[in-house]
């Protein structure tokens, strides 16, 4: 994949929006962690686009803890 391929953050925004309505709060969350990284990154703003990624790992970590799935559960 090319730059020129790479999804833009409106798009993956968009992608996080509905994938959330589905009912993946996990699967979203990868969106919208990318989402603020590309728009961060692309205004020069690294270090913050480091720290909104690190919060949205937590948040996605938090996320799969209150909603596990089917496959996580124990036997």
């Amino acid at each position: 994949m090319t730059p020129t391929d790479a999804p833009t953050a409106d798009a993956l925004f968009q992608r996080g929006l509905d994938v959330l309505a589905t009912g993946l709060p996990g699967e979203a969350a990868q969106a919208f962690r990318a989402a603020l990284s590309i728009s961060l990154q692309a205004a020069g703003h690294v270090p913050e686009a480091e720290a909104a990624a690190a919060r949205a790992r937590v948040l996605e970590w938090k996320i799969q803890l209150h909603f596990p799935s089917n496959e996580d559960a124990l036997p």
